[in-house]
């Protein structure tokens, strides 16, 4: 990708990430930061010198503070400093330009930049409904670098689909010795063993290693993804960059390219690969399969239709 491109992307992502937070959509905007942040490390891998690479790595570790803080701590008053999400009407209502006080609510500058906004929008209500079929997947081997991915259960029977490219490890030409997975909020990372596995449509079935594993919440494979038009609002559920589950907005763009595939606009990062793309009504239509790519970027995805004719084929009964 050209640099002037990758400018134009960090510009976007910055913007959009501002526009999200102001509206208190926290999630949203934080994952648009992440996006960015991924485009700034091609900016360091192309920069010319040791200086330019100085710059830009400090850069990147203030942002990487800023998106952790931003899933830890919500937005605080250095976030919205140093995003500059007060403008001057915001000043002249009396927010402070420092650190918030302790006290009285209203001497907080961060409960009134969020002062009525009561709807938080349906992409969260579907991440808070859905986030604990989701998992967070990590995946190793003996001597060489592990996958951070994402997954996600299908049935109370205890299946769990994710992409092939998250379970195979390259270096050794197979697939890696352990898998788990860590539910929603949950801290126990449970052990999974692969059932079945295409490469050419980029799709893996797992199971539970344990018969007592607490998956009291599956996700619903719609069975004609291609109900939903281009423009249709979908939101992915990813574990981009391994920093947890967060929600990822976006519409389609297109309902089956000419790889067969979904491609629709979300900032998917390293790590977001596996997870469920949904519809406003919580049904899965495909599965995250790439980080952003192009110079739209678009972001695409396997299409429930072909994770359930996978299923069927190899008598996975769901």
């Amino acid at each position: 990708m050209k640099k002037e491109s990758i400018s134009s992307h960090i510009n976007t992502y910055l913007n959009t990430a501002r526009m999200l937070l102001k509206r208190g959509a926290v999630e949203e905007g934080r994952q648009y930061l992440l996006a960015m942040l991924e485009m700034r490390c091609r900016d360091y891998n192309t920069a010319m010198n040791y200086i330019d690479q100085a710059i830009i790595r400090a850069e990147i570790q203030e942002w990487f503070d800023i998106c952790v803080e931003l899933r830890e701590k919500g937005l605080t008053d250095r976030i919205l400093t140093k995003l500059r999400l007060f403008d001057e009407d915001d000043k002249r209502n009396n927010y402070p330009s420092g650190g918030s006080k302790l006290g009285k609510k209203q001497d907080s500058p961060v409960d009134n930049f969020l002062v009525g906004y009561n709807d938080q929008g349906w992409c969260a209500r579907i991440f808070e409904q859905y986030k604990q079929a989701v998992g967070a997947l990590s995946c190793c081997t003996s001597g060489v670098k592990g996958k951070n991915g994402t997954g996600f259960v299908i049935s109370e029977k205890g299946y769990v689909l994710t992409n092939d490219h998250v379970v195979f490890c390259d270096a050794k030409g197979e697939y890696f010795d352990t898998i788990k997975i860590k539910l929603g909020d949950s801290d126990k990372a449970l052990k999974l063993n692969i059932l079945q596995s295409s490469k050419k449509h980029d799709v893996a079935v797992c199971i539970f290693e344990s018969e007592k594993s607490p998956y009291n919440k599956t996700i619903k494979l719609l069975k004609d993804h291609t109900l939903l038009k281009p423009g249709a609002e979908v939101v992915v559920i990813g574990n981009g960059l391994n920093m947890g589950l967060a929600p990822l907005p976006g519409v389609i763009k297109y309902v089956r390219n000419s790889e067969g595939l979904l491609v629709y606009t979300a900032p998917s990062n390293h790590g977001d690969s596996g997870g469920p793309v949904l519809d406003r009504k919580g049904s899965c239509i495909g599965i995250n399969s790439s980080i952003t790519v192009g110079a739209n970027g678009h972001t695409n995805a396997v299409p429930s239709n072909t994770a359930l004719e996978l299923l069927d084929k190899w008598n996975i009964k769901i």
